[in-house]
């Protein structure tokens, strides 16, 4: 029974499979995991992976001269096509019978320049084929779908930016007690189920980092989008030109084109663009045009380098999502006129080794989720009532990272109810942590990474606590005793520990009973460690161990 797409079809009809004992077997294919694992019989379900570059030859060439060989001449150009299908079936099939058409060189080699363009056809059959998977997507899931063909292809697609674009889009709508990143969760979950999308890379808590699309996939949403006015992708393959992008609700830029065109009579109405983004360096993006831009919501900048921060940005007012990469690291504080902003992405590529510095004013911007920084300053808010009346709590910020010479003053661990990931850098001579109050660490509550890098030559605190809800823990250059990592060992939830550069000093290690129980990553990096002392009580669910490194003798384990 192939292609197979609903539960209740097979409900219908497998009252007439009864089993006799007789050893038939009934095969079922279908797209849906769920749906394959509601009609396998124990559990019988085989997951189909992408073909060998060995074996996707070896279907093209069965699919084109069939129990006959293949003459030398064309074998290293066929060897190529099998390549370009990147092991998918359904579009070696496809390319295989348009090259037994014509079974000349100047004729595959035609067919090896277009294969993309051949697959893609709007009319053809791989087209025909996956709209059926389009079609039966639910209206929450075909944007978020969709939007899989705004980056390039064969690009690396981090679960967590993709999340922030949806939030920005707004693609997802709360549900219940349910947070819009667990909303999202749920969505690619769905779309990996249906076999759309592909986990590309894990996690070492098992959790998904990024994805990728394959070519065919991408190329079929490309049409569909640009076809429903979705989006419109400028590459190699789009037949969209610069001019006709004015009236595009969403712009992606992969390949250096002109952009003249499409940011002339800027000072005119306001274009309709919610987003652009730009996955090319070379692109010369006029962003003092930008102002004709009244509506853009995204500006996702990921590889040009600028001089400076762009001053045109901060009138954009309905920004949700930016993303730029700077020379010229200070901020001006009229960004707090993009009073809806949700995510801040700041980068300078490694051309510059000096700090961002944000301004204060990004304590008025309640709507912040997420500021990513290469290394920032971030001054305390103003402490007296009269003084931080204008200053809020920043009671959606989930991301913090990475903030240089943070106080974890009351105040300050006050504004940040909902923090989840924070990343600090102490790099200043001073004589003593007072100063920093990082006993108020324990108090965010729903902080689950925490990654502290200091600088200093004076030792961490051996009296400050971690929150109980931290699942990550990152220490570098700390010089804690092993006696005191203690702290760590008895978290309920911690998942992740990475010791580097002295971030504990002592020769011998060795953990209390009942210590780290639910820890599945250990790495230690850069540590004079010889003697690491455990016993079955110890690490019950460790699954990766990383060993030091950079020292002359490999440590010891005692078990």
């Amino acid at each position: 029974m192939d292609d197979l797409w609903e539960t209740k079809v097979w409900n219908d009809v497998k009252r007439f499979f009864p089993d006799d004992n007789n050893g038939s077997r009934i095969i079922v294919t279908t797209r849906l995991t769920s749906v394959g694992v509601y009609a396998a019989s124990d559990n019988h379900v085989l997951k189909l992976n992408l073909l060998s570059s060995r074996d996707s030859w070896n279907l093209l060439r069965n699919q084109v001269f069939g129990e006959e060989s293949c003459p030398h001449y064309l074998a290293g150009i066929g060897q190529e096509v099998a390549r370009y299908c990147q092991g998918l079936p359904l579009s070696i099939v496809v390319i295989g019978g348009l090259l037994s058409v014509d079974k000349t060189v100047e004729y595959w080699e035609t067919i090896s320049s277009s294969v993309h363009t051949l697959i893609a056809t709007e009319d053809g059959q791989c087209s025909k084929i996956l709209s059926l998977s389009y079609n039966h997507l639910p209206a929450h899931l075909k944007p978020c779908f969709l939007y899989f063909a705004v980056f390039p292809e064969d690009y690396d697609i981090c679960r967590a930016n993709l999340i922030k674009l949806w939030i920005a889009e707004g693609f997802l709508k709360p549900e219940n007690s349910n947070s819009l990143e667990d909303v999202a969760e749920r969505y690619l979950e769905d779309l990996v189920s249906r076999s759309l999308i592909m986990v590309f890379r894990l996690g070492y808590s098992g959790k998904v980092k990024k994805y990728r699309i394959h070519d065919l996939l991408r190329d079929f949403c490309v049409v569909e989008a640009q076809k429903t006015k979705f989006f419109v992708v400028t590459n190699r393959y789009s037949r969209a030109h610069p001019k006709d992008m004015k009236s595009e609700r969403r712009v992606s830029i992969c390949q250096d084109i002109p952009l003249e065109d499409y940011f002339s009579d800027s000072n005119g109405p306001a274009f309709l663009t919610l987003s652009i983004h730009c996955f090319h360096a070379s692109v010369d993006f006029p962003l003092s045009k930008l102002v004709g831009f009244r509506l853009l919501r995204i500006l996702n900048i990921a590889k040009m380098w600028l001089d400076e921060f762009p001053i045109e940005v901060v009138r954009l007012v309905h920004l949700r999502y930016l993303s730029l990469v700077c020379y010229q690291l200070i901020v001006p504080s009229s960004i707090s006129s993009i009073w809806g902003l949700q995510t801040l992405i700041l980068d300078t590529l490694g051309f510059n080794y000096s700090k961002f510095h944000l301004p204060l004013e990004v304590w008025k911007m309640p709507l912040l989720r997420h500021v990513q920084i290469e290394e920032c300053y971030l001054p305390d808010p103003p402490c007296s009532k009269f003084e931080s009346k204008n200053f809020v709590a920043m009671s959606n910020l989930q991301t913090l990272s990475v903030i240089v010479n943070f106080r974890f003053s009351g105040e300050n661990v006050k504004r940040l109810p909902k923090l989840k990931k924070l990343k600090v850098l102490y790099d200043v001579e001073f004589n003593g942590w007072k100063h920093y109050h990082l006993s108020n660490i324990v108090c965010l509550n729903e902080l689950e990474t925490l990654e502290i890098t200091s600088l200093s030559k004076i030792d961490l605190p051996e009296d400050f606590k971690f929150p109980s809800s931290l699942k990550k823990l990152n220490l570098s250059f700390c010089h804690l005793s092993w006696e005191d990592l203690a702290m760590a060992g008895s978290l309920p939830n911690l998942e992740v520990l990475i010791l580097r550069n002295n971030a504990c000093k002592g020769k011998v290690w060795e953990p209390n009973e009942g210590e780290f129980c639910e820890q599945k990553l250990l790495r230690l990096q850069g540590l004079d460690l010889l003697q690491w002392r455990a016993d079955g009580s110890h690490f019950p669910k460790l699954r990766f161990f990383g060993a030091p490194i950079w020292r002359r003798s490999p440590v010891k384990l005692e078990t």
